[in-house]
Parts: C-alpha cells; structure tokens; sequence
C-alpha cells in the first residue's frame, strides 16, 4: 500500500484547490505557482511571463487572484512557503516513474535539516551546488536558514553563487518557480538561472566542472536519486499498463521494446561504471555514482551534505564509497533515519542517512565518525543518541567499513567485544566457512511449480515456514501471492504443509544432490524492529528451499553436527542482537558472514551441549506434549552458552535484551504490570545463577509469571494459538 507522506496530507486541501483550478494540466499549475512565488518575491509576474517565454494561458489578473487563493491555504500551514512551493512544483510521474527516475523528493523536515547543519560557513563567496537539484528543495531550505541572518548574501548568492543541476527541464522550471521567491525583480531571476545547468551530472566533464568554479565547491549540497540501473519485467510491464504484483501468477510476456530499453540502460550503466569506479563490482544504484561526483566537486575542507540510502553503511557494492568518505574526510556526520515520519511515499520500515562530511586529498586515519538517530516530530528534526566511533577501531571490527547501527557507547562496546572474541566463519580455511545457497527461485521458476501434492514432487520451503529453531512453523491453507492464507501451528505439531511443490527434473543437478541431506537454513526476511531478527533451523531432506530461505553447509567439515550448533548460536540473543545493528529488511549474505561466530571448539563439551540443545528442542517440536518450560530451559542454555563465549559482561545482559520490546506479547503478566517480560527475566535468571550473581529478584519475578501462566520463549504468533 503506498505511504502518504505527512506533507501530502498537510498540503491536501492546497491539492484539491490546485486540482479544480487547473485539472491535470501541469504547465496551468505551474504558471499558477509563478504567480505564487510572485506574490512571496515580489517580482513583476507579466516581465518574468515574457522573460522566460511562458505563453500564458489565462489572464494575469486572473492568475493572482487565484495565486493569492493557494497562498492563503499555504500560510495556514506550518510549512514554510518557500518550501511548500518546491512541494506543490513536483512532476506528474507515476510509480514506475518515480521509481526509474529514482524522483521520490525530499521532505521539508529533511531539507531543512540539512540546511542547518551546512549554512554556518557558507560566506557571501562561498560556492555551492546542488548536482540533482530536483524542484529545489534543499537550496530553498538552505537559502531560508542563510535569508534568516543576512538576507543580502542570499540574494548574492543566488545571483551569483548557487548552481542548480537537473537532467529534467522540467524539474528546472519548478526549482526556478521555488528559489525565484526569494527574489524581488525579474533581472536578478535572470542572472540566477543563468548559472545552472539542465544536464545529466553524472556526464558532465571535470573540465566543464571546472569551468564553473575551479577549486571546486564549497558546499554539495543533494538528494540524488535512489534507484538502481536496473529494469524489471514487473516494472515494465506496469509501466505498459498491466499491474501484476510481485508473487502474483504472470502470464508470458516478450517485448522487443523490453530488450532495447534494458540494451540501453546496459549501455548507461557501463558508461557510468567507467567514468565511476567506486562504483564497480555489482549493480549501480544511481545514488553511487553521485556521491562519487559529490565527493570529487567538493574543494579540500569544503562540505558535502547529502541524503543517501542506508546502503552506503552496510552494502558489499558501496565498500570503495565508505572508504572515500570515512578515510578522505574529516566531521563525519552519519544521522541514521527511517521512513516511520512518513518522509517519502515508501516503505516506513526503509532507512537512510543524512551525510555530512568535510573532503580531504589524504587519508585521515585520526578520524572520528559521528553516529546520531534523527527522528521527527511535526516539523522537526530530533536526535535520539550521538556515538562517537574512532575510524582505526572500526577498520578492527569490519574491515570493509560497514558501520553497525549502534546508539550509544555500551551498545559500541558490546559489539566491539563480539567482534574480538568470535570467529571469522567468512574464512575459506575455517571449518565454518559455509556454503550458503538459494536452491529454487520462487519468480523465475514459478512456471514449474505445482499446487497438488505427489510422492514423485518435492515440497517448496517457503520463509514463513522457518521460525527460531522450528522446521514447519506455519501451514499453507489457501490463496496465492500476498493474499495467501497460512496458520500457525502449535510446538509440537510442526509439519511440513507447503503451498507448492516442483518435479525432480525441474531442479539443477546441484541443487537436486543439495535436497538430499539435511542442512541449515534462514529466513532470509527479517528487521531490526522485529520480535526477533534471525531465525534458523534444521531443513531436513527430500525438500527444496524457495530463495527467501538460503540453505548452509559446512563442506569444509565432515562433522554433521556443524549444522545444529550453528541454527543453536544464530537463533541466540546474542547473534540476533549483532545481526540487527547492520540489517534493515532483509539478512544479506554478505552481512550475515560478517557477524562473527562464538569461538566454540568442535570438541568442547559447550560444542556437545550446544548441539545435544538443539536436537531435543527439534524432537519436542514433533511430540504434542511436550512442555514448553523444558523447551525455555533448552533455549536458555543456548542463550548462556553463547553469551560466555562471545565473553560478555553481566551487565551488558541488560542492553541486549532492551532490544527485543516485542518479546513475550500474549503472555500473562505480574500483577501490577503492563507487559510480560517472563523470557527477559528468566533468562537473566540463568545466567546470573551460572555467573554466580545475586539472582533472587529475577527468581521471584520467574515465580509470580509462572503462577500466572506465563511462560518463555514463545513468540506472538504462538501465544495467540495457545490463548
């Protein structure tokens, strides 16, 4: 479903005035705005009409009337006009649009934050751009905050300084609609526009670069587009107007038009990749190419402010960028936010960063890396934490510069001891080094898949089938695609009850020898705000996994309990705790390979216990009487085992289960108490007794859940079936 964004809804009624007054013809609603930005300038809006050869649709006289009628509506806002301009300006693209333009623009709240962090050394010769300037936005933010103390060197620099590229014309006229006003004649729009550029920038030549200011820029100040050189059949074929959605049955579909549109976006990526070699190694989203631009545009001790996608911190492909702007800057300023303030028309689970850093010419390895958590509120931008992270201690725990999202410096120390302590699996020469698969594609093979069971067909896997250390979680009982029905099946009664099944003949002959032994596997969908994060367990044999469930071997080890002790330490707070610092939506591959492992020797008795933990919580998951406090006694070991040998303090406990809130919903609680937190304080229980700490008050706490019926380790979905 897609998001409104907060400004959408605070703009609404303008929406509506705009729609009746001008329908859908975007050139009327543009000359309407004109007239707007007249009004807050104060330009004549007939000489700006002839100026820019504007052939005029209605009257002039008639166009403020109505221009006063939008600005009226616009001051009964809390955004400020300026700004609201830029909103209201947008092109009319589509979804697919947007999405191939990468065009999702930037919010007021964003635009102005940034601006508050670039503005303070921008002088009247300061030079700046904005290298994806959009409808102008963040000059508009920016040049607001430098109006707020000296209106003069905001004209100057508008006049003179201030450089705005876009590859859309049209996109340049809404920026000239925003900026224009701030100004009070048409002469000085003139001179204004006369100094930007209507250009691809990832194109433009250094030298033309350096045509416009020769020792680079003071400030780049951008939100580049977010969209990877990529086109999808789903994507084309909506644009071409049939809407099927992702997991839905598609029908065939071949195109020549498809085939020349991805030959020449083929051709696009490849001139980008050469002219951008940070780059290089994997698919391009155009927001890497940019940030490679910026960095090059900003002179020595110059600034650049950007808003990026979280994968710049956490992608494989965006490793030579982190370098760049970890190890050739000084003041890095990483704030790290999510889409729950309805910031842009995605996902509120989607995060990104606003970026600020100050280029250098050398590598500065006394650099400190500034991690702070923005969130909004109303028109505001509020910090939840600040971390202060020294780059030469982050090049110890990852090596590739991924930075883990923690908020504050206990949580910077847990993660640092765990990286210390644990072992490398991403290794080819350890025995835990894995051989990671995505054995069916549920996409492209869907062709192959059939709905009724046979002996000869093989069951498909699906995510939702995989839970913490339970094989058969949940069974499909009707629909298809994201309208598809499953039930949770109680511990105990675990089956395999899958929505499709596939032939034999269908499967690669690796991936058919793959199905016949029993190997680890994940749910490969996950979060950092989920109940838990990572979930793994036991795939047994004669099944094959969709792409949403990637199956581990160990073929380095011929020891087949590898298998179990690894579902047993990955299903531990510990590791979810890990995991949840560097993911957003999904567990990557890579990113699940880079959280170390708890240094357990194979012939340890934790090695024996570990895995004699995890086969009796799978045998209980087939006996409908098990009990499930026997199953938490199990878990806790687990939990303990691992939490010892990442050689962690009793007090950081505390810290990692403060990140699990959702744990225990549907369990009775202690008199007196909103929430159960029967799993936090049983297992803090354990662990204090095996740390020889004073225990009673958690002992007691364990004693009045349990009288009430609580019990640990049961996830929501379970607890509604046993209610």
């Amino acid at each position: 479903m897609k998001v409104k964004t907060l400004e959408y809804k605070k703009l609404e009624k303008i929406e509506v005035l705009l729609t009746e007054l001008c329908g859908s013809n975007h050139e009327y609603r543009l000359q309407l705005l004109e007239a707007v930005s007249s009004l807050i300038g104060g330009f004549n809006l007939e000489e700006y009409f002839v100026k820019f050869n504007v052939e005029v649709l209605i009257c002039c006289k008639q166009l403020v009337d109505e221009a006063k009628q939008v600005l009226n509506l616009i001051k009964l806002t809390d955004i400020p006009v300026n700004l609201a301009l830029s909103c209201l300006s947008h092109e009319p693209l589509d979804e697919v649009d947007k999405r191939s333009a990468g065009s999702y623009y930037t919010d007021t709240r964003l635009a102005t934050y940034l601006a508050t962090i670039s503005h303070l050394d921008i002088s009247r010769d300061s030079k700046i751009i904005d290298p994806a300037s959009g409808n102008g936005m963040l000059l508009a933010a920016l040049v607001s905050k430098i109006f707020e103390d000296n209106p003069d060197k905001g004209v100057y620099l508008l006049e003179n300084n201030i450089v705005a590229c876009d590859i859309s014309a049209i996109a340049q006229r809404a920026c000239r609609v925003v900026l224009s006003s701030f100004l009070t004649n048409v002469p000085s729009i003139e001179k204004m526009v006369s100094n930007w550029l209507c250009v691809d920038s990832l194109l433009v030549s250094e030298k033309d670069w350096k045509r416009l200011s020769p020792e680079g820029f003071d400030l780049v100040l951008a939100n580049p587009p977010w969209e990877k050189l990529k086109l999808t059949k789903y994507e084309y074929l909506k644009e071409k107007g049939q809407n099927n959605h992702y997991g839905s049955e598609v029908s065939e579909f071949c195109d020549v038009g498809l085939s020349n549109a991805k030959r020449e976006l083929a051709e696009y990526s490849k001139k980008i990749a050469t002219k951008y070699p940070d780059t290089k190694g994997g698919e391009i989203d155009l927001y890497m190419p940019f940030l490679e631009l910026f960095h090059k545009l900003a002179k020595p001790n110059g600034r650049v402010s950007c808003l990026v996608p979280a994968g710049l911190i956490r992608s494989q492909g965006t490793e030579l960028l982190r370098k760049r702007y970890f190890e050739y800057s000084e003041s890095v300023k990483i704030t790290i936010f999510d889409n729950k303030p309805k910031f842009f028309s995605i996902d509120t689970r989607f995060k990104f960063l606003a970026v600020t850093v100050k280029p250098k010419c050398k590598p500065n390895r006394d650099n400190l890396i500034s991690v702070s958590y923005g969130s909004a509120n109303g028109r505001m931008i509020n910090y939840t934490s600040n971390v202060l992270i020294k780059l030469e201690e982050l090049k110890q725990c990852r090596a590739d510069l991924t930075l883990p999202e923690v908020s504050t410096t206990e949580e910077w120390e847990i993660f640092k001891k765990i990286n210390t302590n644990g072992l490398d699996w991403s290794s080819p020469e350890s025995s835990w080094y894995p051989n990671i698969q995505r054995e069916v594609d549920m996409t492209n093979k869907r062709k192959d898949f059939i709905k009724e069971s046979a002996s000869t067909l093989l069951p498909i896997i699906e995510g939702r089938m995989v839970s913490n250390l339970r094989f058969g979680a949940k069974s499909y009982i009707s629909g298809s695609g994201r309208s598809a029905v499953w039930r949770t099946n109680k511990h105990g009664s675990a089956n395999i009850s899958p929505q499709f099944y596939i032939a034999s003949k269908s499967l690669a002959k690796s991936t058919l020898e793959r199905t016949q032994v029993k190997r680890a596997g994940f749910c490969d969908i996950a979060g950092q705000t989920n109940e838990r994060g990572m979930m793994s367990a036991i795939i047994p044999s004669s099944v094959v996994a969709g792409n949403k469930v990637p199956t581990v071997l160990f073929d380095n080890s011929k020891n087949p309990d590898l298998i179990y002790a690894w579902v047993g330490m990955t299903n531990s707070f510990v590791f979810d705790w890990a995991i949840r610092r560097i993911i957003s939506t999904t567990v990557n591959l890579f990113l699940l390979k880079s959280i170390k492992l708890p240094a357990i020797e194979e012939s340890s008795n934790e090695f024996i216990t570990l895995v004699n933990s995890v086969k009796s919580i799978i045998n209980s998951d087939l006996n409908e009487n098990c009990s499930m406090w026997e199953v938490a006694e199990l878990r806790a070991t687990i939990d303990i085992i691992v939490f010892i040998k990442y050689g962690l303090a009793f007090t950081d406990l505390d810290t990692i289960l403060d990140d699990f809130p959702l744990l225990d919903r549907g369990q009775p609680c202690i008199a007196g108490e909103t929430t159960s937190t029967i799993t936090k304080d049983f297992l803090t229980l354990r662990v204090s007794q095996y740390l020889n700490q004073p225990y009673e008050k958690y002992e007691k706490r364990v004693i009045l859940a349990k009288e009430n019926g609580a019990v640990p380790y049961i996830n929501a979905e379970l607890a509604k079936m046993n209610s």
